[in-house]
């Protein structure tokens, strides 16, 4: 086949002109290169091409689920404690996609149903147990610093503040937005002498935003939930979205319980 094409090539130089030539062997690279996409998937069905830039009303909108979707991104490559700016900022592109797109979906998971994770604005804690035969844990009961120097390293470096609760004979600690909670737990369970940390438990349900990355897009499932939430939501309507690293979106599906009116 090959030979072909070179024959043909050959021929237009001798009775073509150079454009003719040119033509041929862009079409022949074509033919060949294993690399090559013949359309560009983005421009398939239900798609919006939108500017990448974020509002400043859309940053202040999200300010809180910024740091529920840096975490699902982050927890995805790393075990680091502090959610970065590269994570934020990827995160706050990512929900600004979705609500710059044009799709009626996008008008009911964005403007009708408002959605946002019931989880963004929780305080977030730990509980910790630790051998109290330890000076460092006396210490601790007393307040900071405890003398234990990877506690204390910890508490300085992501800016926590621990108490003691003597009803559950635990140490609360508190911690900032811009943290992942489970590798938090995870240092401090590494730490001789405590008996278990673990992320304390949000009490009911709501709604969520929740992020799978894959390769070349992201898909973003915006989740209502309904129906005493309270106890753990009955029902559950999701819209998914996809979006591309140059922010066009996708409006891929909708499915769960039928939404009560």
């Amino acid at each position: 086949m090959q030979h072909f094409y070179y024959l043909i090539v050959f021929i237009c130089i001798v009775l073509c002109n150079s454009s003719c030539t040119e033509t041929l062997i862009h079409n022949f690279d074509v033919e060949v290169n294993d690399n090559y996409i013949g359309f560009d998937p983005k421009t398939i069905n239900n798609n919006d091409a939108i500017e990448c830039d974020v509002a400043n009303d859309v940053a202040t909108l999200y300010s809180n689920d910024v740091f529920v979707v840096a975490t699902q991104l982050l927890q995805t490559e790393s075990n680091e404690v502090l959610i970065g700016e590269s994570y934020q900022n990827e995160a706050l592109r990512l929900l600004n996609a979705v609500y710059q797109s044009n799709s009626p979906a996008r008008d009911s998971a964005v403007v009708q149903f408002s959605i946002h994770d019931y989880t963004a604005t929780a305080t977030k804690n730990l509980f910790m147990a630790a051998d109290e035969s330890n000076v460092w844990v006396q210490n601790l009961k007393n307040g900071l610093p405890s003398g234990n120097p990877i506690v204390d390293n910890l508490v300085n470096s992501f800016d926590l503040s621990i108490h003691y609760e003597n009803f559950l004979s635990v140490f609360v600690i508190e911690m900032p937005s811009n943290i992942v909670p489970a590798h938090l737990a995870q240092e401090f369970n590494n730490i001789s002498g405590v008996s278990y940390a673990e992320v304390q438990p949000i009490e009911g349900d709501g709604n969520h935003i929740t992020v799978t990355p894959q390769f070349g897009y992201t898909d973003m499932t915006y989740s209502y939930g309904f129906g005493d939430c309270f106890a753990g939501c009955i029902g559950r309507w999701n819209w998914v979205f996809r979006v591309y690293p140059d922010c066009t979106t996708e409006y891929l599906s909708s499915y769960g319980t039928p939404i009560e009116q």
